[in-house]
């Protein structure tokens, strides 16, 4: 898989980010993710390629487990607010 500069520089700052704000806080086993987004710019975007780079970040910066123990999933463009939100929240069955 070609990965962009871009893509490459963005991954490498989310990463760090995501390390200094989480600390040791991880979660372990199920969990619910929830990712608001704005959109960049008027151009078609697949929401759904939101979701699997947010998910491996997490992954890779121990946040999470394993992206496959997701029980609950919800992506939703907003119209304003943070480029990117996500909030997540161990699995709960109610």
């Amino acid at each position: 898989m070609y990965r962009s500069p871009e893509y490459t520089k963005w991954r490498k700052a989310a990463l760090d980010w995501i390390k200094a704000q989480v600390g040791s806080k991880h979660i372990k086993g199920k969990y619910t993710l929830l990712i608001e987004a704005v959109r960049p710019d008027r151009r078609h975007r697949d929401i759904g390629n939101i979701e699997k780079a947010i998910s491996d970040i997490l992954q890779e910066a121990g946040v999470i487990e394993n992206d496959c123990l997701c029980e609950d999933l919800h992506i939703r463009w907003v119209s304003e607010g943070p480029e990117c939100q996500v909030t997540l929240d161990t699995y709960k069955i109610i």
